[in-house]
């Protein structure tokens, strides 16, 4: 009788573990997969907690806006990007509750964007995208019934059901209803692990920016502010240091009254506060990919590269890059270079195209066979940005040379047999019969026809492997300077 009952309970024992494990395979599988890269990096975080040094948490401005990766290969600072879109102050206030309940970070970085709502959330769908990743855990709960429980949608001014609540702890809830919907990607996990960062590859130009001096009004019921000084409390009682930044985006009047509101809360509790709307970090007219708010990926670098310096001269973090784990992270920045490469050859817009090699590891030439598109000033601004970047850009320049990571402008270099001495060595022009070639150090380093019709040829490589070769024709409105694409040829 008594090894019956035994044999009875674990067979009740297995069941509910084969059912809980089906669910769980049921609820990752029929997940809405927002955005393949962040959703499954979310989830690979866990698998190296311990490598974070640097925590970065914020809205979308943060997830395109600082690049882990690229901060590693510069600086070996280990990181991760918590950014996710619509993401106010008190939901990140939650998301670093849930994270340190696997590791304490180093440092902590919060952007204050949107410190000054009312609201708690912004509703169900942008909760799934800041929670789904987390494991059920008592945390978890917690931050879901403060953050749902009498709290308004602000897209219809409801109050969330008890069921809503639920679903995010339980997303299967929601999701089981997806198996018509399910994808390549619902089942194959293949991913570029870019620590959480993403990447916008549009070039916009921006809307009116306020330069105000004046400072947003703070009220008791903002809970912006509320969560906020949680946050930095929390980190102050756990002795986690902690940066706030304001990331650069073309504000109006209220978000600039809102980021410089920001440094009386920093002052308050004397921490460091970097308001990037008051330096000269990006260029609005051509580190934007749409005209209102999120960077792209030249955007991403520059602020990046900003950040990464800044916590170097302001903290005490490790650089890794001699360590146990450099070989990875190497890995990992190697896999990112090669994704991004993808972007270049698979781009048909100009400006976007041109905005891609900003700041590039590749060997670029840019052969300007008409001087028209630098008449136009974003053009012109994305040709100086192109490498190394080079202020020297005019109406007579020729070719753009990227090379061994220095980059030259040649200007009036059409004539047979012009030399020129330049940073990357000694620089000349041979014409042939059918064609002209650029030498550099009497090695030949490009070649073209004389008679090819297109406007502008563009030509990447790394270590000597052909990453791209296209040509563009267009037309350049005299009156307005607007660049038109006619067309694109490999």
């Amino acid at each position: 009788m008594y090894k019956k009952t035994i044999q009875q309970i674990m067979s009740v024992l297995v069941t509910i573990c084969l059912l809980v494990g089906c669910l769980y395979y049921i609820q990752q599988l029929t997940r809405v997969k927002t955005a393949l890269t962040r959703d499954m990096s979310y989830s690979a975080y866990f698998k190296y907690a311990k490598d974070y040094d640097i925590l970065y948490f914020g809205t979308s401005h943060v997830m395109y806006g600082i690049n882990p990766l690229e901060i590693w290969n510069e600086y070996g600072l280990t990181s991760y990007n918590w950014g996710s879109p619509t993401c106010t102050l008190p939901k990140i206030y939650w998301k670093l509750m849930n994270v340190l309940d696997y590791e304490s970070p180093q440092l902590v970085v919060v952007d204050c964007y949107r410190t000054t709502w009312l609201h708690k959330t912004y509703n169900k769908y942008r909760m799934h995208e800041a929670f789904d990743a987390f494991p059920l855990s008592y945390t978890k709960w917690t931050a879901i019934d403060d953050l749902m429980k009498d709290e308004i949608r602000m897209e219809d001014g409801l109050f969330y059901t008890d069921l809503e609540r639920y679903s995010i702890l339980f997303p299967v809830c929601d999701y089981h209803s997806r198996w018509g919907e399910l994808q390549k990607i619902d089942f194959v996990n293949e991913f570029v692990d870019t620590k959480g960062c993403e990447f916008e590859i549009d070039v916009d130009e921006p809307i009116e920016i306020s330069n105000t001096s004046e400072k947003a009004e703070i009220t008791e019921n903002m809970q912006g502010v509320i969560y906020l000084e949680r946050i930095i409390e929390e980190c102050q009682n756990r002795n986690i240091p902690l940066l706030l930044t304001y990331l650069p985006f073309p504000t109006d009047e209220t978000c600039k009254k809102e980021s410089n509101v920001i440094q009386d809360i920093a002052d308050k509790y004397g921490v460091n506060y970097v308001n990037f709307t008051n330096l000269d970090v990006v260029n609005y007219q051509i580190d934007y990919s749409d005209s209102a708010s999120h960077m792209n990926i030249a955007g991403q670098k520059k602020v990046s590269e900003y950040l990464g310096e800044y916590i170097c001269e302001n903290y005490e973090i490790e650089d890794r890059r001699d360590s146990a784990i450099a070989d990875r992270w190497n890995a990992w920045y190697k896999e990112y270079k090669e994704y991004e490469a993808g972007f270049i050859n698979s781009q048909n817009d100009l400006d976007t195209y041109l905005m891609l090699l900003y700041d590039s590891s590749n060997d670029i030439i840019i052969d300007l066979k008409e001087n028209a598109l630098t008449s136009n000033n974003v053009y012109k601004d994305l040709l100086s940005g192109v490498g190394s970047g080079t202020d020297k850009i005019n109406d007579t320049t020729d070719f753009i040379i990227v090379h061994a990571g220095k980059t030259i402008a040649l200007d009036n270099f059409r004539e047979n047999g012009v030399t020129k001495e330049t940073e990357i060595g000694t620089v000349s022009l041979r014409y042939g019969d059918s064609e002209y070639s650029i030498y550099i150090d009497g090695d030949e380093y490009y070649t073209e026809s004389i008679n090819d019709s297109a406007s502008i040829r563009i030509k990447a490589t790394k270590n000597d492997n052909l990453l791209d070769d296209v040509r563009f024709k267009y037309t350049v409105d005299p009156e307005n300077t607007s660049v038109s694409i006619v067309n694109v040829s490999r």
